[in-house]
Parts: C-alpha cells; sequence; structure tokens
C-alpha cells in the first residue's frame, strides 16, 4: 500500500451523489480495493496514473484546517456527503482520525452551521465497521443519515469483489448498531452487479434494520469499464457480461423488482 501525506488545495466540493448538493472526502484513493469501484477514476486525476486502484490512499493532512477556514467565510445550510469518492472509514482512518477531527469541527459551532434545524444535512457513506468509533459524535447530530454500503450478503463474494472491506455481517451489524442508538441509517446498493447482486437476499437480511434504500447500477465509465468486466471474466467466468449491462429491459425488471421490495418491506426509496 503506497500511503502519502499530502496537502490539499480544497476540502468541500459539489457532489456527483445524487441526493447531496457538497461533498468531503478526507482521502484520495482507498484501501478496500474494490473491484467496482466508481472512483477508480480518481487514479487519472491524482497523479496515480499508473497506479492499480486500492494500492495507494493520500491522506488529506490538512483537511481539518481546510474545512475550518470554510466555516469562516460560509455558512453551511446544503446537504454534505463525506465520502463521495473514498471510504472515510478505511481502515488508515484508524490512526489518522481526520473524519472524526472533521465531524469534531462540524459540531463545534451549532448555530453558524444551522445543526439544529433542516437547513443543514450531513451523510456519510462507508462500508467499513470503524465508523462504530465516532458514535459520540454521531449521535450529536440531529440531520445526519449514514449509508451502509452493500453490494451482496454472500460473503465468499464480497471478499473477492471488495477483500478489504468490512464483511457484509459486520456491515449489518453496522445498521443494527446504528438503530439502536436512534441514528437514521439505511443501505446504498452500489452498485448492482449483474449475478452477483440479489435483492430478495439483501431485502431479507435488511428487514427492520434499516430506514431508507437507494440503489444504482453498475457504472461502465472510463477505465472502470475494463476493471469490471476483468472481475466477471477472471472470478466469474462470465464473458457476456455487456450484453446484460447494455441490456435496458434487463434494467427495467431490475427497477421493477426493487420497487416491489421496497413495498413488500415497506424500505422507502430515496
Amino acid at each position: 500500500m503506497n500511503i502519502n501525506k499530502i496537502q490539499s488545495k480544497s476540502i468541500i466540493n459539489k457532489s456527483n451523489i445524487p441526493f447531496s448538493d457538497l461533498c468531503i472526502n478526507p482521502y484520495v484513493g482507498c484501501e478496500h480495493g474494490c473491484l467496482y469501484c466508481y472512483a477508480s477514476y480518481m487514479t487519472t486525476f491524482s497523479n496515480h496514473n499508473y497506479e492499480r486502484w486500492g494500492s495507494f490512499v493520500d491522506i488529506k493532512e490538512n483537511a481539518p484546517d481546510l474545512l475550518k477556514h470554510y466555516l469562516t467565510k460560509h455558512n453551511l445550510n446544503q446537504h454534505i456527503v463525506i465520502g463521495s469518492v473514498t471510504d472515510a472509514y478505511q481502515p488508515i482512518e484508524e490512526d489518522t482520525k481526520i473524519t472524526r477531527q472533521i465531524l469534531e469541527i462540524l459540531l463545534k459551532d451549532k448555530t453558524q452551521l444551522s445543526l439544529l434545524n433542516n437547513s443543514f444535512k450531513l451523510s456519510i457513506i462507508t462500508k467499513n465497521k470503524l465508523i462504530l468509533r465516532d458514535l459520540d459524535l454521531l449521535k450529536q447530530f440531529n440531520n445526519l443519515a449514514i449509508f451502509v454500503s452493500i453490494t451482496t450478503c454472500d460473503e465468499k463474494i464480497s471478499k473477492i469483489i471488495e477483500p478489504f472491506a468490512s464483511t457484509p455481517n459486520e456491515r449489518i451489524n453496522i445498521l443494527s448498531t446504528l438503530k439502536q442508538n436512534n441514528i437514521k441509517c439505511g443501505v446504498l446498493i452500489s452498485p448492482y452487479l449483474p449475478y452477483i447482486t440479489d435483492y430478495n437476499i439483501l431485502f431479507k437480511c435488511l428487514e427492520n434494520k434499516i430506514d431508507f434504500i437507494h440503489s444504482e447500477k453498475i457504472n461502465l465509465k472510463g477505465n472502470i469499464k475494463y476493471f469490471v468486466l476483468d472481475m466477471y471474466k477472471n472470478y466469474f467466468n462470465i464473458n457476456n457480461i455487456l450484453s446484460t449491462i447494455n441490456d435496458n429491459n434487463y434494467w427495467i425488471n431490475v427497477k421493477t423488482q426493487f420497487n416491489n421490495l421496497c413495498e413488500q418491506y415497506k424500505i422507502p426509496s430515496i
């Protein structure tokens, strides 16, 4: 693992996540090494052009100071997501505590950040059980939603496609713990992987554990296409995956199944 400390130019940027306006990413790269990760395009924009996704992490060492400076000039009255192109709770966070420092700063001035009303919302996306370390801080946010990313409940498949993330069972335990602490939480099925993701099994595993759910189909933009094709060919011996992914009727059926299960299990889709 190639780990570097860097000085970032900014810490709050516009978000491409559908349910948020702004994003905070404490790291560049991710130790989880998920074979399907849409964020792998970051290799091109982060001086890691010839490195394998999952083999490097840049620590934005000055992220807390950048956030403090930003807050002297801006009121946060939008929806911010932490971890849009990295996992803010990947293993290195246990030592660096960059994400924890960010949460502490966001909590410092509740009036400025409008944390007591609906003008400021915070979401965190993760697939790592380390998030439970920060329960003491998470419980202080009024408008917080935690998205736990789950693609499959199959432990063996998970070990192949997301080798260094917390196991599916550990992620389901995250949800149970968050619910026990009255923290709003849900699942991000990102992405839905044909022949791998099973909605029926997922919904059954998540029953009575989540407040909401969101699902996205596999993203094949840029170099991600080749990572995904290699994943299917090398690990699942599936060579016709492109025809499935490009079949509009297939995705219509997937969406219909998802909507029906949301209704059956009474889980809101966002």
